[in-house]
């Protein structure tokens, strides 16, 4: 890969954005599954922070928000997002509305099916942002945890090159699965958010993963502290010669990642954002290798204007390859010399 010339702003993005205000179910879910982590060892992993990397360059004119891990007090479960109040709303929509209010578990099933049909549509692009500030939340209300682990999935198969729509849809399913109680699908999809999450959000996904290692029998508890040892020593970018930290208790879960595998021959054409799409199934897949010679293939045609997005992505492959964020740190910090 060659690098460019960069004079340009290399701004990370801010975290997540918050959905619009609470909803009815929305407490129960927080008390479910966020509230505060008082764990020593997940103390440490929160300190781990002022170790981070912190880039400002005015002289190349990068800046780079942290990418280390963050305290996180408390996990918002679903977050504010942008609404489509104002647009004009499809009939289908309406209806789609009207069935999940209702509350009956066959109108629901029927939303989910035309949901999964508009999201292939020649309208995806509106009908999953509906999904994501409307649709889901809706299904929160009345505690469809099964119906939103069906639709999210669906979603990010569909649309794979949106990586923010990703993240978000990929947390609600993580989420979802840890309500229903399918503990280990929850496990091995928090390993998936963590792969492709990007920088900025991943102390929100540590403590998640955190709380999905927590929720396993037996040996969750003591998983759940060697991964915050291992995050805490791999936090920092390796030292010249020495190869990264790597993280012993991600590399141990198997991610099932056929669909997201299968899904990448369905991405035609040599377009950065076709190359980000085939990459973020790749890391959905657990095939970092293969997602970082995508995202290297997008960074060499990737316009000004999409190198920010294209370095993240790469930095989100350094991050899955080895389950600890110290070399995407290293990489990032050797883009400002």
């Amino acid at each position: 890969m060659q690098m460019k010339n960069i004079k340009w702003d290399i701004h990370l993005a801010a975290g997540a954005k918050r959905r619009r205000g609470s909803a009815p179910g929305r407490g129960d879910m927080a008390g479910a599954v966020g509230g505060t982590v008082a764990n020593a060892d997940c103390n440490a992993v929160r300190s781990a922070n002022s170790k981070a990397l912190s880039i400002a360059s005015g002289r190349r004119g990068l800046a780079f928000r942290r990418t280390g891990l963050a305290a996180v007090v408390a996990l918002i479960l679903f977050a504010a997002r942008p609404s489509s109040a104002g647009a004009a709303v499809p009939l289908i929509y309406r209806q789609i509305q009207v069935a999940l209010k209702s509350g009956n578990a066959a109108q629901t099933q029927w939303a989910v099916r035309q949901i999964d049909a508009l999201s292939r549509g020649a309208n995806s692009w509106q009908a999953m942002n509906e999904l994501s500030s409307v649709w889901l939340e809706m299904m929160l209300r009345h505690h469809d945890y099964a119906a939103i682990a069906e639709t999210t999935r669906a979603a990010i198969l569909a649309a794979p090159a949106r990586t923010g729509l990703v993240i978000t849809l990929q947390t609600d399913r993580v989420r979802a699965l840890l309500l229903m109680g399918h503990k280990k699908a929850a496990l091995r999809n928090a390993k998936m958010l963590f792969n492709v999450v990007q920088s900025t959000q991943v102390a929100q996904t540590a403590i998640l993963v955190y709380r999905c290692l927590l929720a396993q029998k037996s040996d969750g508890a003591e998983l759940a502290r060697e991964f915050c040892r291992e995050q805490m020593a791999g936090a920092k970018p390796p030292k010249a010669g020495q190869p990264p930290k790597t993280c012993d208790v991600l590399a141990g879960i198997t991610i099932h990642g056929k669909a997201y595998e299968d899904d990448v021959r369905r991405q035609v054409g040599v377009g950065t954002f076709t190359l980000v799409a085939r990459g973020n199934l790749w890391l959905l897949a657990d095939h970092p290798n293969k997602a970082l010679k995508c995202f290297k293939a997008a960074y060499d045609i990737a316009t000004p204007g999409e190198l920010a997005m294209v370095c993240d992505r790469i930095a989100a492959a350094m991050r899955a390859k080895y389950g600890t964020i110290g070399a995407a740190n290293a990489w990032l910090k050797s883009l400002a010399r």
